[in-house]
């Protein structure tokens, strides 16, 4: 019970990571106001970078908080998957406890969930702690990690299920165009009178880019669908080796079905 406690929260919280880290950097995010003040996004009537008590206690819970939510959870995971090889031969059953960090991944990158925390706080730490009136070093930043991870994970091909590798490249993909199309609508140095953003060519391309994107998504999940579908096996009793806290039961079993009844 406590080894399914424990991974049950371990899912929830990496499920969460990157909400939570979005949230524990809100203190950070303020936006210049007309009079040339800055107020926090969340709390518009707190002045930021002004000395107002207030958002120096919000700095302060937020740096605690982000200590204890997006660093710890991140140490916490490499923690684990540095006893990896130790648990698995001295507590395979610790295996159980960890599937959340562990279970999605080929063997060969059992590692990979930390390397995937990893991407996501850059996300996080580079949407909201860098200015937002520098959205071409922001964009710029976010192409660099994304195209990086998208290398780590071409090379690793870490997901235990091949067509989860595709589909994990083909969002990173995505997410690339995206920020291409939003970086060449940006209106960077040019007076915001003459500047109207995204042109009308630029949003019908990055409409039918999307809808394209959407399509090849669905038929993909569709073709394998039907593939599980046609190439499925039934069988009436399925015994493994992997045999898990099962113990000498899966034996027990064997041997009662070779000597019948």
């Amino acid at each position: 019970a406590s080894d399914a406690f424990v991974n049950t929260s371990g899912i929830i919280v990496i499920t969460l990571y990157t909400s939570l880290s979005l949230t524990t950097f809100a203190a950070f995010i303020c936006f210049e106001q007309p009079d040339g003040s800055f107020t926090n996004s969340v709390y518009p009537s707190v002045e930021c970078w002004a000395g107002d008590p207030k958002h120096s206690a919000m700095l302060g819970i937020s740096a605690t908080f982000i200590v204890l939510y997006p660093v710890a959870i991140l140490v916490g995971t490499v923690v684990v998957a540095c006893y990896y090889w130790k648990m698995l031969l001295r507590d395979p059953t610790s295996m159980r406890r960890f599937r959340f960090v562990f279970g999605r991944w080929r063997v060969s990158a059992f590692y990979f969930q930390s390397v995937r925390l990893i991407r996501n706080l850059l996300i996080a730490a580079i949407s909201t702690l860098l200015p937002y009136d520098f959205p071409e070093v922001q964009i710029t930043l976010l192409t660099l990690v994304l195209a990086s991870f998208l290398t780590v994970q071409l090379l690793l091909r870490p997901w235990r299920v091949q067509g989860l590798n595709f589909v994990d490249a083909g969002l990173t993909v995505a997410l690339l165009v995206l920020l291409a199309i939003m970086g060449a609508s940006l209106c960077g140095g040019v007076s915001t009178i003459v500047c109207s953003g995204m042109s009308e060519p630029l949003s019908v391309l990055s409409t039918v880019l999307v809808g394209i994107a959407i399509a090849v998504g669905l038929v993909y999940a569709l073709w394998q669908w039907r593939r599980s579908m046609q190439g499925s096996l039934s069988y009436d009793i399925f015994l493994s080796h992997h045999s898990g806290g099962a113990a000498v039961t899966t034996r027990l079993v064997k041997l009662l079905l070779d000597t019948g009844p």
